[in-house]
């Protein structure tokens, strides 16, 4: 790096009252999920207000289940008053395990 570029600063947003929602699908027009995640106690997403951080983990039982070899993701937020923010989307390789 020699020069140019910018550095860009946001200022976080309050996560207060919101919830969260995340699907895998086979390909984006797949009717049928395989697997979904919400911020509910104990299911999947955690939503950190305080730090301004989402956390969202697939447990390994759940991961050994899978059978794809791609599958795209999504993860929504919902106010509380109920508008609805499309948070990240994205592709996901199913590589199984190499090494045992």
């Amino acid at each position: 790096y020699t020069s140019g570029g910018t550095i860009s600063y946001n200022v976080p947003v309050g996560l207060n009252n919101f919830t969260g929602l995340f699907q895998m699908r086979e390909n984006i027009n797949s009717p049928g999920v395989l697997k979904q995640l919400t911020s509910a106690p104990n299911q999947g997403i955690v939503i950190d207000n305080t730090n301004k951080i989402i956390t969202i983990t697939i447990s390994a039982a759940d991961t050994t289940t899978f059978d794809f070899s791609s599958a795209v993701y999504g993860l929504e937020l919902t106010s509380g008053s109920g508008e609805v923010f499309p948070l990240i989307t994205g592709t996901i390789s199913l590589v199984k395990e190499i090494v045992r």
